[in-house]
């Protein structure tokens, strides 16, 4: 199960299906959707659905994408956190986004080194691993740093 966890500036906290609105927004963004793997327009209903699916989920489950909001410590959402966990829970995929005015902040490395913390301290990952595309050069910096 997972529950919120805090950092210098940020919680991740379980998803809620109040998150819907940023989802949506931040999704249908062409420049975060740029090298991601969803068509645009990204429809609200769709960001609607893919909130139903992780709220069900009690945090990463194996062959199953699920995923953290990322708010600032004031509530105001940022981002989220995606992982799949595979071989039984020691193998685990990270993906993030972010909304486009909080690129260049060090939030998504903030967020994901919590998030890589909790997965190897917490629940037992042993090996986390992730895939930019090749010309995004700012997240491929940041799984370098990370």
């Amino acid at each position: 199960m997972f529950t919120a966890l805090s950092t210098q500036r940020l919680v991740l906290r379980p998803p809620e299906p109040g998150d819907v609105d940023a989802l949506h927004a931040r999704r249908n963004d062409p420049e975060v959707a740029e090298f991601q793997a969803w068509a645009l327009p990204f429809e609200r209903e769709r960001a609607a659905q893919v909130l139903d699916h992780v709220t069900a989920l009690d945090g990463p489950t194996d062959g199953r994408w699920w995923m953290a909001t990322v708010c600032l410590h004031d509530g105001e959402i940022i981002g989220d956190l995606a992982v799949r966990n595979s071989w039984e829970g020691r193998s685990a995929e990270i993906g993030f986004t972010f909304a486009r005015r909080h690129w260049g902040h060090g939030y998504a490395l903030e967020a994901a080194e919590g998030l890589v913390r909790w997965l190897f301290e917490d629940q037992g990952v042993t090996r986390v691993h992730a895939m930019a595309h090749p010309d995004n050069h700012a997240s491929t910096m940041l799984l370098e740093r990370l």
